[in-house]
């Protein structure tokens, strides 16, 4: 058949690096022909999943996702990648049309595809894979853009070990793209039209320039020195505040790098955050992000927490939501504590029930919502600069701005794909309403 005339679909699960490496797959597939079908409904060719380990119910969701797959696309060609087939590739729902790339060749993934297309059926779907070279970082960008801003990978696996967390198990060693290739990848990101790049990657403050050990700080002052109308944003951090945190926190301030900032905190209590073995306690976080508004007015600050990890008491609680509302935390991803087998923390048991994990995750977020609120009040009369992604039937436009809090504008010319300078004049629970300038 035609790619012209293939479809595909893709179900991403877990993390922001997974999601960047699936819309670079996405990319691909779309400048190989095939169309992507969204809905699940239409028939496909080709059912992409990439599965996430990082807790148990994600490893389920992935299952359940491959199994669905199978039932409502019984002819599609399904490929399973990512870290779920990496720890438990044996649990996984099998079948004649079913091939499962590993993380190391996932960058392969469409050529792998058409290969696989034109094979009949079991062992000889394997035949793709034999000849394709281990790399994390060959990802090609999208030649025709879906979105207006792209992830750039520059760094994938973990060398730290905490005690729950599996990703070092799934992901590998920490590994580093060349910062010449990095920069290499963003010049051609935006000379394709993107005028944002997210760099992405497992621990960010584990990069490392293979060639000259460079660390982070060196490849954003690089990457913020580039040619072109653009401007650069960071997925996450590690909270700690010395040594790169904090020469990166330096570098804000800088008009093209976002004051916007995602903290892999965990938790707020000490006790906690030691038995978890990071490293860094709930001063460091606080010092941080009294060090990121230093240098900038209005900074948004999301974070990460585990709750109902094993030991955790009503204090250690107290102190994370404590911590929570000292650092004005704008928005909380609050997850239950998930038993991964193979981690020291595995074989503990969580003094709470699922119901107390539950209410103390609401408890988390109604803080930050009221965080959020309170920020977005003392937003009015200010000025942002939003990447315009939506313009309605109406007139009005919508994007993100520099602070990653959507924002509606209406009552001026916008084209898709550009920056408008505005002035903030309200907000709802969740956005911004503005007026160009």
């Amino acid at each position: 058949m035609d790619s012209l005339l293939r479809k595909f679909g893709c179900v991403t699960l877990g993390c922001r690096l997974n999601q960047c490496e699936s819309d670079a797959l996405i990319g691909q597939f779309l400048e190989q022909g095939f169309t992507l079908v969204e809905d699940g409904k239409n028939a496909l060719d080709v059912y992409i999943i990439n599965t996430c380990a990082v807790t148990a119910r994600g490893e389920q969701k992935s299952r359940q996702a491959v199994s669905r797959a199978q039932r409502e696309h019984p002819e599609a060609l399904i490929i399973v990648t990512g870290c779920a087939i990496e720890e438990n590739q044996e649990q996984f729902p099998r079948g004649a049309k079913v091939l499962f790339v590993d993380n190391n060749r996932k960058h392969a993934l469409v050529a792998i595809a058409l290969q696989a297309l034109n094979a009949q059926h079991g062992s000889a779907l394997e035949t793709p894979l034999a000849a394709v070279d281990p790399d994390r970082f060959a990802y090609s960008p999208a030649r025709s853009p879906r979105h207006t801003r792209a992830g750039l990978k520059v760094q994938d696996g973990c060398d730290n070990r905490c005690t729950y967390c599996i990703v070092p198990r799934v992901r590998g060693k920490a590994q580093s793209r060349p910062l010449a290739d990095c920069c290499r990848a963003a010049r051609e990101l935006l000379a394709l039209g993107y005028r944002e790049i997210v760099l992405t990657g497992v621990n960010l403050q584990q990069y490392r320039d293979p060639e000259s050990g460079a660390g982070l700080d060196a490849l954003i002052t690089q990457l913020l020195d580039l040619e072109g109308d653009y401007r650069l944003r960071l997925s996450s951090l590690e909270a700690e505040a010395g040594g790169m945190a904090a020469r990166i926190a330096r570098l804000f301030g800088h008009e093209r790098l976002c004051s916007n900032l995602h903290l892999c905190l965990q938790s707020g209590s000490d006790r906690i955050l030691a038995a978890m073995g990071r490293r860094y306690r709930a001063g460091d976080c606080l010092e941080l992000c009294t060090a990121l508004r230093g240098r900038e007015r209005f900074f948004t600050i999301t974070a990460d927490i585990i709750v109902g990890f094993p030991g955790e008491d009503d204090q250690d609680f107290a102190d994370t939501l404590a911590l929570v509302r000292q650092a004005s935390i704008t928005h909380v991803h609050a997850f239950p504590f998930s038993a991964r087998t193979g981690c020291p923390a595995g074989d503990l048991t969580p003094k709470l029930s699922k119901t107390e994990m539950r209410e103390r995750m609401r408890e988390l977020r109604r803080a930050a919502d009221q965080n959020r609120a309170a920020f977005l009040q003392s937003l009015i009369g200010a000025k942002e600069r939003v990447l315009i992604e939506k313009i309605t039937p109406d007139g009005s436009a919508s994007g993100y701005g520099r602070l990653y809090i959507p924002i509606t504008l209406r009552g001026g010319r916008f084209a898709h794909n550009t920056f408008a300078d505005c002035t903030i004049i309200g907000h709802t629970e969740t956005g911004l309403d503005a007026d160009p300038l």
